[in-house]
C-alpha cells in the first residue's frame, strides 16, 4: 500500500512537472497589458505568490534586495562639457 502511494505521488509530481501548470500561469499573467474587475485581482495574486515563492525559496537574496531598495546604481564619471553650445562668433 505504501508503495503503492509512493508510485502514485511520483507519478503526479512527475506530470505537474511535465505540464509546468504555474509556469502556464505565469506567463498568462505576465502578458495581460490593462487587466480590469476579476482578472485584475487575478493578475496581482498570481505575482503576489511569485514574489512570495521567491522570497521562500531565496530569503538571504530578498533581504539584501530590500536593504539596498533606495540605493541609487553607481554612476561611471562621466566627462561633461561646461556649455554645450557653441560660442557665438557675431553676425554672420
Amino acid at each position: 500500500m505504501t508503495a503503492l502511494l509512493l508510485g502514485a505521488a511520483v507519478a503526479a509530481g512527475y506530470l505537474a512537472g511535465r505540464a509546468r501548470p504555474a509556469r502556464a500561469i505565469s506567463d498568462w499573467a505576465a502578458w495581460q497589458t490593462r487587466p480590469r474587475g476579476l482578472r485584475y485581482a487575478a493578475v496581482w495574486t498570481i505575482r503576489s505568490a511569485e514574489g512570495l515563492g521567491w522570497l521562500a525559496a531565496h530569503p538571504v537574496q530578498g533581504w539584501r534586495a530590500w536593504r539596498t531598495r533606495d540605493t541609487p546604481p553607481t554612476l561611471a564619471v562621466v566627462p561633461v562639457r561646461a556649455d554645450p553650445w557653441p560660442p557665438d562668433r557675431g553676425p554672420r
